[in-house]
């Protein structure tokens, strides 16, 4: 049906001159109509997350965009092109296929990818995309993938991002309660290749995870403009004992830290007050866990469970944001108001009142050059540092 409404000349200049418009109101527009409203408004909102989380697809009018939630579960570009880097050889299966974004990206660096999905109209958008966009490497099969990865010879990888609803659509967090379940299909995958990557939401447990998956060579825990969007974990067959945890940004530069878990036990900490810079790790490093291995570029940690740190001398190349203390002082209503202002970027870490709180408590607007952090130090006191924000070198 899809492919009679792409076809159409007038759907397609409804869709060309309304994709900027809201969807709310277009859906309110399109109910007035006989124009078909489910699949304009899927391509519209494709667009426009196509804008910024997909650019290269965005400029191309001949795709077709498949339901909201396809789009809003499928990688970004950026996220894609990392996990495409990371393994590599001439075949993949793809155990969960989607809108196919991970797929095309694969299909750069694999000399034959196979695109498996249960949705047979997801499937069949896929299958056009591909097409449009000129890649002949990459087969869509439409039906179960684990019935598919029993019919062919070995292959060089596998790639799958489990779906985290159960078959009652229940939300699942575990990945023998995810579909497929490859905890209990893992010999299955190994007896066709010998290197598995996994995708999971920013969410998972990864010691849990790795627990469950059992042959985890290394985590890849991946953010974006310093927000988490992914983990990654890559498996190699007969792999046995410690693993690595490797933290990305990919944006505005690419940078990453990577520690062994089992290092980080055994370090020691050492904490300090305030001194003259403040450091916040990037998020994929907060969530990787590398409260302790991050200390040995020369910082010390502020308290237990702040997570922030400090220096005399500037970390230049540090993984996150760095500031310029220029006061640190007791916590008080009163004392806020005075010190910060009307404006300021406020940051919590193991406080005892929320941002929204201490807002409502000082009357301080958000905005402004100034940022403010309430933590507690290592002597479990309630502070307050008062910081400029150092710009990043080039």
């Amino acid at each position: 049906m899809f492919k009679e409404y792409f076809n159409n000349s007038t759907i397609s200049q409804f869709i060309e001159e309304n994709w900027h418009e809201d969807i709310t109101k277009l859906a309110l527009k399109l109910s007035k109509t006989d124009l078909p409203k489910d699949y304009i408004l899927n391509q519209i909102n494709g667009k426009q997350k196509a804008k910024q989380k997909l650019p290269t697809w965005f400029e191309n009018n001949k795709l077709i965009y498949p339901k909201k939630i396809s789009v809003e579960q499928a990688s970004s570009e950026e996220t894609a092109k990392f996990k495409a880097s990371l393994i590599q050889g001439k075949t993949l299966v793809d155990l969960t296929g989607g809108f196919g974004v991970d797929d095309y990206y694969f299909s750069q660096q694999f000399e034959k990818v196979f695109h498996c999905e249960l949705s047979q109209e997801l499937s069949e958008i896929v299958n056009h995309n591909v097409n449009v966009l000129g890649v002949d490497n990459l087969k869509c099969i439409h039906g179960d993938s684990l019935e598919f990865l029993k019919t062919v010879e070995k292959v060089d990888a596998v790639f799958v991002d489990p779906a985290r609803r159960n078959d009652v659509n229940e939300k699942v967090f575990r990945f023998q309660d995810c579909l497929p379940n490859i905890v209990e299909n893992i010999d299955l995958l190994f007896s066709k290749t010998s290197q598995i990557l996994v995708k999971a939401s920013p969410m998972v447990d990864i010691s849990q995870g790795v627990e469950e998956l059992q042959y985890v060579k290394k985590v890849f825990v991946i953010a974006v403009r310093n927000e988490c969007k992914e983990i990654l974990f890559l498996l190699e067959k007969k792999h046995q004992g410690t693993f690595e945890i490797e933290c990305v940004e990919l944006f505005p530069t690419v940078q990453k830290y990577a520690f062994s878990v089992e290092e980080e036990k055994q370090l020691s900490i050492s904490f300090s007050q305030p001194k003259q810079y403040l450091y916040e790790p990037n998020t994929s490093i907060l969530k990787g866990g590398a409260f302790k291995s991050i200390t040995t570029c020369g910082i010390t940690k502020l308290g237990i469970n702040s997570h922030l740190y400090t220096s005399e001398n500037l970390v230049e190349d540090f993984m996150g944001r760095s500031f310029e203390i220029q006061e640190v002082c007791a916590f008080s209503k009163k004392e806020f108001a005075k010190k910060v202002g009307k404006k300021a970027n406020i940051t919590v870490r193991n406080f005892p009142y929320s941002v929204q709180e201490i807002r409502k408590k000082t009357k301080v607007k958000d905005g402004g050059d100034l940022y403010v952090f309430c933590t507690t130090n290592y002597e479990e006191k309630p502070i307050v540092i008062i910081c400029q924000k150092l710009k990043k070198l080039p």
